[in-house]
């Protein structure tokens, strides 16, 4: 795997130069940098909850609290409230080392998410470190109380950070009161009740501290000035969002970990028919269409007209979420018996159908949020030997993931 990770080092230097060389008037004002306006609210009113009643944004308060907190060392101007994405990126990096994390950054959203001062990678920290503690539990009981206040304590600020994990809060505790209070072959274990009830209880106080604050404060799942914007009201979905999610999750995966997605291979021929019925019948009855990076064909409408690209992008997006599913259940099925493995699957389909709820616009930083539990799933899988596709593969990634980032400053400044 040397001329994988020489690329990723090469990609790693590129998105550092990037976001160094960056400043203040790179600033894009329509996204999660523009939410560092909430933090001259935090002056004003302090963390309480008049501070939520006036926050701007729907994905919580951890954002700028986290950038106040910094802001005597990055001046709450880029590159320096930049970097703390960077810095988090580099813990993703090092920490699934053993796991080839490098990969990460073959994965375009990498650069928009870890290149920008955005929501995901704060919310995708403390997410993870709350996994890894409640799986700790089992291997060291010692400080229970400790970490699993911590855990708790994780999973809350998470929540703050990206509203739409408060999905993954009755999992969690389900999650939880498997590992505490049933046996593996899901017995009830009386003895287990008794010594680890105040446990739960605890973790499941902590864990709702923000989801309930916030909740309070907007007195719903939205802030008040949202409910004006068309999209935002109470039973506004888009369903389409759910097969997107899982399209880019098999691009993430792809780039993660190749061979995942290689159980399709027992039924090729069924999904090449799928495949062809699905384009063709999507082209004449042009149900569904999709165009990523639509500014690029703009330019070439007249060649290439867009409803030929939106219907040809729109059942490729098709294919690639059932391709994904499908990889999904058979490897949930293998791994049946191992509750962290279907716990990691249930809180990624989680995610993904959380993304219906946002019904102005698709983002693939959405299903982007799931790394967490994609990167812990994909540990299970073995290492394969490194392929000339690969290479073509991240080379590819890193690219449109430089392009991307720098689109975002004429798109958006």
């Amino acid at each position: 795997m040397k001329i994988l990770k020489i690329i990723a080092g090469f990609a790693l230097l590129i998105l550092f130069y990037l976001i160094a060389t960056s400043s203040a008037d790179s600033y894009f004002y329509s996204g999660d940098e523009a939410l560092i306006s909430n933090v001259t609210l935090i002056d004003e009113y302090g963390i309480s909850t008049e501070f939520l009643r006036h926050f701007w944004g729907m994905a919580g308060p951890l954002h700028p609290i986290l950038h106040w907190i910094f802001r005597p060392l990055t001046g709450a101007v880029p590159p320096g409230i930049r970097l703390l994405g960077f810095a988090i990126l580099c813990f993703f990096i090092w920490f699934f080392r053993k796991d080839e994390g490098y990969r990460i950054l073959f994965i375009p959203m990498t650069f928009i998410c870890a290149g920008y001062a955005m929501t995901e990678f704060p919310a995708m920290l403390f997410l993870l470190c709350s996994i890894l503690i409640i799986n700790d539990l089992e291997k060291n009981k010692a400080f229970q109380l400790v970490k699993i206040g911590l855990a708790a304590a994780c999973l809350t600020i998470a929540i703050s950070g990206r509203w739409n994990y408060l999905a993954l809060l009755p999992f969690f505790w389900l999650w939880l009161s498997l590992k505490y209070f049933f046996e593996a072959n899901f017995s009830i274990n009386i003895t287990k009740i008794k010594q680890n009830w105040f446990y739960f209880i605890v973790f499941m106080l902590i864990s709702a501290v923000c989801p309930v604050w916030i909740l309070h404060a907007w007195g719903g799942i939205m802030p008040p000035e949202a409910s004006l914007y068309e999209g935002y009201k109470t039973f506004d979905i888009a369903p389409h969002n759910f097969i997107l999610s899982a399209c880019f999750a098999a691009l993430i995966v792809l780039m993660l970990k190749p061979n995942w997605l290689f159980e399709m291979k027992k039924s090729i021929h069924l999904f090449t028919y799928l495949s062809i019925s699905v384009f063709v019948t999507n082209v004449i009855f042009q149900y569904y269409s999709f165009i990523p990076a639509q500014s690029v064909f703009n330019r070439f409408s007249d060649i290439l007209p867009l409803w030929i690209v939106g219907n040809a992008f729109g059942s490729l997006s098709i294919c690639l979420g059932l391709v994904f599913f499908y990889n999904l259940f058979l490897h949930v099925w293998k791994r049946r018996n191992n509750w962290n493995y279907v716990f990691y699957a249930v809180c990624t389909l989680l995610i993904m159908l959380s993304a219906i709820k946002i019904t102005n616009l698709f983002s693939s930083r959405y299903p982007y949020q799931a790394l967490p539990f994609l990167l812990l799933m994909l540990q299970y899988e073995e290492k394969t030997e490194e392929k000339w596709w690969e290479i073509a593969l991240a080379i590819a990634g890193i690219s449109w993931g430089v392009l991307t980032w720098l689109s975002y400053q004429h798109i958006y400044a």
